[in-house]
């Protein structure tokens, strides 16, 4: 993790601390003995998390694969863990074992009308068996507590989901110009290629508020465009 100075500008090189290795409770690397990835930022109600990718003996008969963990933060510290590490996910599903990748990685979260919505990855990262899986919790709940969390067992966005995008995965999410919310990911347009390209849609909203990922860009032109009659 690397840390801004204050008032330095985020584009120079001069204007970051050097950046430190992120630690459990009792100072130790939470990479020890294995790989992490993929870490990203939550801020609930309840407090500051941290979700990561975690994984163990590549390569070999007892790998573990990639899996979720969470950990609370102090935001003053956030490189310093609160909270022993939980495991949030590991990749139990079909659709999180194929083309020989066992995977839950790329965690990112966002929170719409009181739930907690993270996102995350598994198949195969260059192929078209990608896909974006999900976890679900109430903003306001525990999320160090595994009841508290929702798994979908089906991936809410794969290469059944747009005629012509195969492997979608990885996502981000940032807000555009007009205050939508928008899904970042890669994919590939081809279902037999490996060359991932950049693919941006906008999220939307059931009328339960749980959101849907799925919407072609025609059918959100169209979408609109009722809309705007």
């Amino acid at each position: 993790m690397m840390k801004k100075k204050k008032g330095a500008s985020i584009i120079e090189a001069d204007s970051w601390e050097d950046p430190v290795k992120v630690r459990k409770m009792d100072g130790t690397p939470i990479g020890q003995g294995a790989i992490t990835l993929d870490m990203t930022h939550v801020k609930t109600s309840k407090g500051s998390y941290l979700i990561w990718s975690y994984r163990q003996f590549i390569g070999h008969p007892n790998d573990t694969g990639s899996m979720l963990y969470i950990a609370s933060i102090d935001e003053d510290k956030p490189w310093i863990l609160t909270s022993e590490p939980v495991l949030l996910t590991r990749p139990l599903l079909g659709w999180e074992n194929v083309s020989g990748t066992i995977n839950n990685e790329g965690p990112y979260g966002f929170i719409h009308e009181g739930k907690l919505y993270v996102t995350y990855s598994g198949g195969a990262a260059n192929s078209y068996t990608y896909a974006v899986g999900l976890l679900t919790a109430d903003d306001d709940a525990d999320l160090l507590d595994i009841s508290s969390w929702t798994k979908s067992i089906t991936p809410v966005l794969n290469f059944y989901s747009v005629k012509g995008v195969f492997g979608p995965g990885h996502n981000s999410f940032f807000t555009n110009e007009d205050g939508e919310l928008m899904i970042a990911y890669h994919g590939e347009t081809a279902i037999d290629s490996t060359l991932r390209c950049d693919g941006i849609r906008r999220v939307h909203f059931r009328a339960d508020g749980t959101p849907y990922f799925q919407m072609s860009a025609a059918e959100d032109l169209m979408t609109y465009g009722a809309n705007q009659m």
